[in-house]
């Protein structure tokens, strides 16, 4: 039987990227069929307007990334903090991957801050001592107190929380982007050059996706098994 899960889009890829990279729930789509079998998507977008669905209306949800901060004062935003405690309180599968990982830990109780750029290449132990991986990250906020009732899984030396597992629901987030392809991150932080990433941050984050080949197996059987509880 066939699945339906819903890409929640909070955040528009930049309009000269979108031909050939594609939007970040063409991506996110693309991250499930690494991870799925037989299921279909659909995508709602509230920062195009769309209201949320029905919690029920899917099998599960993923939350994608944003050039928004989940702190910030807009309407659409304090709407996702009660869709998220709905599909929780329902114990809906739910994935959160950047600002998802982000609003999902401010919606049940975390706190999320404001800190230093951390762009490119990035190195993330696993709390278990499973093998380190290396993913693509592109955030400046980050969660510095983690909701209550949740399992840290995979920390960095600049983002101490940056993967969570929720103890109440099948509910998996992470604050790198496994989404992106190193195309697309080459080609995103290049347009960003000046505004926000400094000439030296934009270079080494290039620099640092050169050659990359992430090996996310250990994120896809997260992936797997919160969409599959």
């Amino acid at each position: 039987m066939k699945r339906h899960y819903c890409l929640i889009e909070t955040g528009l890829v930049p309009e000269s990227l979108v031909p050939r990279h594609g939007t970040f729930p063409s991506m996110g789509k693309d991250l499930l069929r690494q991870c799925l079998d037989h299921f279909e998507t659909a995508t709602v977008s509230p920062v195009s307007g769309d209201s949320f669905p029905d919690p029920e209306a899917f099998d599960g949800y993923m939350i994608m990334g944003s050039e928004f901060s989940v702190n910030d004062d807009n309407p659409w935003i304090e709407s996702l903090m009660r869709f998220i405690q709905d599909v929780m309180h329902r114990s809906v599968p739910l994935v959160g991957i950047c600002f998802g990982h982000q609003a999902i830990a401010r919606a049940l109780g975390g706190t999320v801050e404001n800190g230093t750029w951390v762009v490119g290449a990035t190195r993330y132990a696993w709390e278990d001592g499973s093998e380190p991986l290396t993913t693509i990250a592109y955030h400046e906020d980050q969660v510095v107190i983690a909701p209550p009732a949740t399992t840290l899984l995979m920390n960095s030396a600049d983002c101490p929380i940056a993967s969570l597992r929720y103890q109440s629901a099948p509910c998996w987030t992470i604050q790198s982007h496994p989404e992106f392809t190193p195309a697309f991150a080459r080609d995103l932080f290049e347009l960003t050059r000046g505004e926000p990433l400094t000439d030296d941050m934009c270079d080494a984050a290039i620099a640092s996706v050169d050659d990359l080949s992430p090996d996310l197996d250990s994120i896809h059987q997260e992936i797997r098994r919160t969409f599959q509880h």
